[in-house]
């Protein structure tokens, strides 16, 4: 971020996808947004980019949970090592921040859109995400969770076979019925 990398603070919202740019969390971050941050609020208050995408990455990240899902998706480098910190640092930026308005107010407004819409939201798209967070999350955890279900499949397989044989040979043992006399 400091040593001839682009510095960004362009945010787009498109196809339902947010592009944000990298933001590098290490030991000279907070002090390097806290100075572009009060220059910002004294002599720029209208124009205050920096104390903006740091109030926008303030509303994504809340917790450790938030922090390494940017980490995996390479829009945080963590260099601290732990991801607590990075949340810690990122949310006490914002304390004492002057708002005169945010020039992402309407991409959280499509964003907004975006996530109240009804079929982003339905049980199918919600089940699918879940499925994905909690079984799929990386290879290992995919492949026990198909591995399982594999598993769980043949055996109610095999279960069924084994009741349809057992149904068929009691059939097969059962004394035909006698023949009528006549009279």
């Amino acid at each position: 971020m400091y040593e001839g990398s682009d510095v960004s603070l362009v945010i787009k919202f498109e196809r339902g996808i947010l592009f944000l740019p990298c933001f590098t969390a290490d030991d000279y971050t907070e002090r390097v947004m806290r100075n572009l941050m009060a220059l910002e609020q004294c002599h720029y208050p209208l124009t205050a980019y920096v104390c903006n995408y740091i109030a926008f990455l303030d509303f994504l990240i809340d917790s450790e949970q938030d922090v390494d899902l940017l980490v995996k998706k390479g829009i945080v480098k963590n260099s601290f090592g732990h991801k607590e910190s990075v949340a810690e640092m990122v949310n006490k930026l914002c304390l004492g921040i002057v708002d005169f308005g945010s020039h992402y107010y309407f991409l959280a407004e499509a964003l907004n859109k975006h996530y109240d819409n009804r079929f982003i939201r339905s049980i199918v798209a919600t089940s699918v995400a879940t499925l994905r967070r909690n079984y799929f999350s990386d290879f290992w955890t995919g492949t026990a969770t198909v591995a399982s279900v594999v598993i769980v499949v043949l055996t109610l397989i095999g279960t069924v076979a084994s009741v349809l044989q057992v149904t068929q040979n009691d059939n097969k043992s059962l004394p035909s019925p006698a023949p009528p006399r006549g009279l």
